[in-house]
């Protein structure tokens, strides 16, 4: 399923003491820390990095639907299942919250 899209709610933690995933909260938003600031769009580009590296797919696949500006952030992801993306996201240091 190559050609599968799936939007995924996100809430970033910027300037965290280190990149990783809490987990998915109870309204299925996936809570995500970096490292970086959210200025001038690094925690963006930091964000779409960190996770394509987690999913093992290119940062290509992963487009910036809404929330630029914001810690709320709505993501564009293809060419991953939404089954492939939970397992792999739990496998990768991820706990469900």
């Amino acid at each position: 399923m190559m050609h599968e899209r799936i939007c995924l709610k996100v809430r970033v933690q910027p300037r965290a003491d280190s990149d990783g995933i809490v987990g998915f909260q109870s309204d299925e938003t996936l809570k995500i820390r970096i490292t970086s600031p959210p200025i001038d769009n690094q925690a963006n580009e930091h964000l779409l990095k960190f996770l394509a590296r987690k999913l093992k797919i290119p940062k290509g696949n992963i487009q910036l639907i809404s929330g630029q500006r914001s810690r709320n952030k709505i993501l564009e992801i293809q060419g991953i299942s939404k089954n492939s993306l939970i397992n792999l996201l739990k496998l990768n240091g991820g706990r469900n919250d």
